[in-house]
C-alpha cells in the first residue's frame, strides 16, 4: 500500500458542462487527499454564454442542473464544499473568462490552497501564477483512465452517439 500525500486544503474546479466520469476522477482524488476539498462550479462563463444548446441539452446543461449534479455526487464526501461562482462579470476586455478575476472570487472563501487538481498540463503556468502557494496535481492528463472531455460529450450528444456511459 502506498502512502497518500495529505493536503489541508485542496481545490478542483470546472464548468462541468456536463459533469462526467473524468471530472469525478479529479473530484475523488481531491476529496481523498485533502482534509478540506473545495469543488468549484463555474457557471455563466463565456463558453456557456456562447453555446447554443439543443432542446435536449437545455435541460441538462443549465446551471441549476449542474449544481444539483455536483451536490448529489459530493454527498459521499463530508469534507467537500461546493462553491458556485457566477462568471458573468468576471470577463476580460474580449469577453472571455478572466482566470485572475475568477481566482479572486475563489479566494473570498479560501484564503490559502495547498493543492489544485486538474487534468490539463497546459494549466500549470496559470495555476502557478494565480495560486503560487499550491501544488498543481495532474490527474489522468493523457486521459488514459477516462478518455472523455465535456467538449467530446457535447459532440457525441449532437450526432447521436452513445454518451450516457460517461455522464455522472
Amino acid at each position: 500500500m502506498t502512502d497518500i500525500t495529505r493536503h489541508k486544503v485542496g481545490m478542483y474546479g470546472g464548468k462541468f458542462f456536463p459533469l462526467h466520469k473524468g471530472h469525478a476522477m479529479c473530484i475523488d482524488r481531491c476529496c481523498q487527499e485533502c482534509d478540506v476539498a473545495y469543488i468549484i462550479l463555474f457557471i455563466n462563463g463565456a463558453q456557456e454564454r456562447r453555446y447554443r444548446p439543443t432542446k435536449w441539452e437545455r435541460n441538462y446543461l443549465t446551471p441549476e442542473y449542474r449544481e444539483a449534479q455536483c451536490r448529489g455526487y459530493l454527498r459521499e464526501y463530508p469534507n467537500a464544499i461546493l462553491k458556485v461562482i457566477d462568471c458573468r462579470n468576471l470577463t476580460d476586455e474580449n469577453g472571455d473568462d478572466d482566470w485572475h478575476r475568477e481566482a479572486e472570487e475563489i479566494r473570498k472563501g479560501i484564503p490559502r490552497l495547498d493543492a489544485v487538481y486538474g487534468s490539463e498540463p497546459d494549466y500549470a503556468d496559470i495555476f502557478k501564477d494565480i495560486y503560487p502557494e499550491a501544488e498543481y496535481i495532474l490527474v489522468d492528463p493523457q486521459r488514459k483512465d477516462v478518455p472523455i472531455s465535456s467538449t467530446e460529450l457535447r459532440k457525441m450528444i449532437r450526432v447521436g452517439e452513445e454518451w450516457r456511459e460517461w455522464i455522472i
